[in-house]
């Protein structure tokens, strides 16, 4: 478990210049926060790996399969569901490969391999509109930073994202602003880092 006194918000994360909304306007974050991914039992399922709140609130439930995850929520619906492939990872909504939310490519062609960017294209729910992220790699920090309107002038940080291994038991943090899909960006990482 992570101690909620010890969290550090990254100050770099603004709102950004629009609402972001890919799975559903009820994921829509309305503060900055954080959330944890975490390897333990669910209290609701027998799934074994959930997602926290701050308070340590168990808010999810995920189910490893052999290309991907399957988050669900307190009564065991599927909320989205991860699927990788060797040249793109894809967010499904619910438990159906039926209906691709999300897409996330390296920015240059090829495969994952010693990617460092990656392009994240969606439908915005919001503007009804195709919207791209852009997801970077650091390599000094073992975190990724989502930006909307990277190499624009409004340029804003929205999401960071990475394992953090100080504590006994280690975990992922997804720390998001406020107007952003969360669940979107809780999919992204797991697509990422699975």
């Amino acid at each position: 478990m992570f101690n909620k006194d010890s969290i550090n918000y990254n100050e770099s994360i603004n709102i950004p210049d629009h609402l972001i909304s890919c799975i559903d306007c009820q994921f829509i974050s309305k503060r900055h926060d954080m959330f944890f991914l975490s390897k333990q039992c669910s209290i609701y399922t027998e799934n074994n790996y959930i997602i926290m709140d701050n308070d340590n609130k168990e808010l999810y439930n995920c189910n490893i399969s052999k290309r991907g995850m399957t988050i669900y929520d307190r009564n065991n619906v599927p909320v989205i569901q991860t699927k990788t492939s060797d040249y793109a990872h894809y967010i499904y909504l619910g438990g159906t490969n039926d209906e691709i939310l999300t897409t996330i490519k390296p920015s240059l062609d090829g495969t994952f391999i010693n990617a460092f960017e990656y392009k994240i294209e969606f439908k915005n729910q919001i503007t009804d509109s195709t919207e791209v992220l852009t997801a970077i790699y650091n390599i000094d920090n073992s975190q990724y930073s989502i930006y909307s309107n990277k190499n624009w002038e409004n340029e804003t940080l929205i999401c960071t994202f990475g394992r953090d291994y100080t504590s006994d038991d280690p975990f992922f943090f997804i720390e998001v602003s406020p107007w952003i899909d969360y669940m979107q960006m809780i999919g992204v990482c797991i697509c990422l880092h699975f």
